[in-house]
């Protein structure tokens, strides 16, 4: 049942209107924030949707971690990184800041790339490199947390962009900032002046690290509120996208949580939308819509990376079994060949780059020098593919003729 917004229910009915949120802000099923949305207190209805969105969400990602537990330890290592680039990349081009694969790639490799790319996107790289480490614990409790972040996660991005741009205040802005749509006209104003920001950073930042809220709440209502505050000049967005991914990363696990920036892409019109919504004065401080739209599209991320991973999951077993067959004589899961193939395979499945010698022959674990002879026989046969267009060469596997064989009109499957 879709929720009714305040905002239409005050054109259709003033006293249904005023009935309506007298109802909501005091119902037991409400929570109240000690933050303000224009004239009025903040409040989030916990209603029965927002639980099933929260138990799908849970049940999901519970699929997925059992997936991620039968899949090949190098395999996950690929798909987290993979996601890693991409969730790097687009939260880059939410913001209209163009960043490519191949940039992202050479930064956390440090490979050559121009000065440009590397500003735009090494700061990104470095935080969420970290996010993904075991032990990174970083602390998201008072306004110098966010500032530090903020000077290194995109601060020499935004200046690189506008000079102007760079925070002014003691951590944050001292003047005015307007947000506007496509055709220019202002659709929110964050809040000013800076001790407004901060005084509303800290009660966002309290109810984030409020453990007796689910974390599922938290998180869509500290987005929302950053969203709303909007502390600094430029790169707002990226820093919200990068604590909530943070959360989500620690909270649910690394897939989802670096999902968010690609399943916003996806869902932009939504996203935005439930912004203006939730910030229009006639909806009184009603976070319940927000919270509603940023749980949707986390539900569909999570049931979109279960159809993935298991999806991947079956083609990996498939192509191993082709690669036996090509192999033929040689077809034991322990050979050698095998070993490389399973490894470029993976590769190829769970990310969107190659492998060079190095992590080959770490991943086939063998010797550089006999890999470099096994690649040549097994390059013959049309399974393994080389770019040399890279510094060092990037082998990976011929996905395309194995799907072939598949289908029986490859090589060893012909009729």
């Amino acid at each position: 049942m879709a929720y009714p917004l305040l905002s239409k229910l005050f054109y259709a009915s003033r006293e249904t209107y005023e009935q309506t949120y007298q109802a909501r802000y005091s119902s037991e099923s409400a929570l109240r924030f000690n933050i303000s949305i224009g004239e009025f207190p903040a409040f989030l209805l916990v209603t029965p949707e927002i639980a099933a969105y929260i138990a799908d969400i849970m049940e999901e990602n519970y699929k997925v971690h059992q997936l991620q537990a039968a899949l090949p330890e190098s395999a996950l290592a690929q798909y987290i990184r993979s996601c890693l680039v991409d969730e790097i990349r687009l939260t880059n081009d939410i913001e209209g800041v163009v960043s490519t694969r191949q940039d992202i790639y050479a930064v956390i490799e440090n490979l050559p790339t121009s000065d440009a790319a590397r500003v735009r996107v090494e700061g990104l790289v470095q935080n969420y490199l970290l996010m993904a480490e075991k032990n990174s614990n970083l602390q998201f409790r008072t306004c110098e947390d966010i500032r530090r972040l903020y000077d290194r996660l995109i601060l020499e991005a935004v200046i690189a962009e506008d000079p102007k741009d760079a925070p002014d205040g003691t951590y944050f802005r001292k003047n005015t900032v307007s947000i506007q749509d496509g055709r220019q006209n202002i659709i929110h104003r964050g809040l000013y002046p800076e001790e407004k920001i901060i005084d509303a950073m800290n009660q966002a930042l309290d109810i984030f690290n409020d453990s007796s809220l689910p974390v599922l709440l938290r998180i869509p209502v500290f987005h929302y509120l950053f969203g709303y505050i909007h502390p600094f000049y430029n790169g707002n967005g990226r820093m919200n996208r990068f604590i909530s991914s943070y959360a989500l990363f620690n909270n649910l696990g690394p897939l989802i949580g670096l999902r968010l920036s690609v399943s916003i892409k996806k869902n932009t019109d939504a996203y935005y939308k439930a912004f203006k919504v939730t910030n229009n004065p006639l909806n009184r401080g009603d976070l319940t819509p927000f919270v509603l739209s940023f749980l949707e599209i986390l539900r569909s991320s999570a049931q979109k990376l279960e159809e993935s991973l298991s999806g991947k999951k079956i083609r990996l077993q498939q192509y191993q079994q082709v690669c036996l067959s090509l192999l033929q004589g040689e077809a034991s899961e322990s050979s050698p060949d095998f070993r490389i193939l399973d490894a470029l395979v993976q590769a190829s499945l769970f990310s969107h780059e190659g492998m060079d010698i190095s992590s080959l022959a770490a991943a086939a674990k063998m010797s550089q020098a006999n890999l470099r002879g096994r690649l040549k026989s097994l390059e013959s046969t049309g399974a393994v593919l080389v770019d040399k267009r890279h510094r060092t060469h990037q082998y990976s596997a011929n996905l395309k003729l194995m799907d072939e064989i598949m289908q029986g009109h490859g090589p060893t499957g012909s009729e």
